[in-house]
């Protein structure tokens, strides 16, 4: 018990989490769990752990516990040893969340993700909103997100519903591509590779901490200048007068801070 608090005590978010003995077991009083139930698992009682986390939001409740599993995987369990690569794809992510703000449902990709086909019929009746998966791909080394894409709806009604009966976004904007789509476009999608993130831990033999830093050419510093061309600077004069720019400066101090 005393290691598993001095692991948690060396969290930067450690006020999410808290070690409870047995003995203090009515800590839960007022949360929904069935203490009974704990306490009667069949557990190595000097070397399991039990995880508990509640909360109202289960979005919360899962990047909790997210956070606590690669930390212990990293510290306690050393799960991650170097010169290893292990890919995984991700999938089945939501095609919808709802704003912790409003209230409202929002794209958890963007508008124009494809739902699973086992899930049309849902969206076509607005039903389950929260259930339908989207047709949405991650590819994941050694933990670290390396790339992802997905495929888009090629329907038009499809599309419009989505914009203008489940997000409430006016379609007027996309009409062009509304328009496109009823002439029969084909299923396409698409994939990103982040290629300065897989080199990076290609380069640090397995290990998905690196800094990218380390394998950009010219890395800007951390107020966004950069050393190679010396930008950003004021533009001369004579270039603003060919581009018929103007610039109206309210501060200069922070021109005065890149030049230093």
């Amino acid at each position: 018990m005393i290691r598993w608090e001095q692991k948690i005590d060396m969290l930067s978010f450690k006020k999410d989490y808290s070690i409870i003995h047995p003995s203090s077991i009515n800590k839960f009083n007022k949360i929904p769990i069935n203490k009974d139930h704990l306490l009667n698992l069949n557990l190595d009682k000097n070397n399991d752990v039990i995880v508990v986390c509640w909360g109202d939001c289960e979005e919360h409740i899962l990047k909790v516990l997210g956070y606590l599993r690669n930390y212990l995987a990293e510290s306690v369990f050393d799960y991650f040893q170097p010169n290893q690569f292990n890919f995984v794809w991700i999938q089945r992510f939501p095609l919808f969340v709802k704003n912790e703000e409003s209230g409202k449902i929002e794209s958890a990709h963007h508008p124009f993700t494809a739902p699973i086909p086992q899930h049309e019929e849902d969206l076509k009746n607005g039903i389950n909103l929260d259930r339908i998966e989207a047709q949405h791909y991650d590819l994941v080394l050694n933990g670290e997100e390396i790339g992802g894409g997905s495929i888009r709806i090629h329907n038009a009604e499809m599309q419009e519903h989505v914009l203008t009966k489940i997000l409430k976004i006016d379609s007027e904007p996309l009409k062009h591509l509304l328009e496109a789509l009823q002439y029969g476009a084909p299923p396409h999608g698409g994939f990103a590779l982040g290629l300065d993130r897989y080199i990076a831990i290609l380069n640090a033999r397995g290990d998905s901490k690196a800094s990218i830093r380390n394998v950009i050419a010219f890395p800007k510093s951390a107020s966004g200048k950069c050393y190679m061309t010396g930008s950003p600077t004021k533009p001369d004069e004579s270039l603003l007068e060919r581009y018929k720019l103007k610039i109206e400066e309210e501060d200069d101090e922070e021109f005065d801070s890149y030049e230093r």
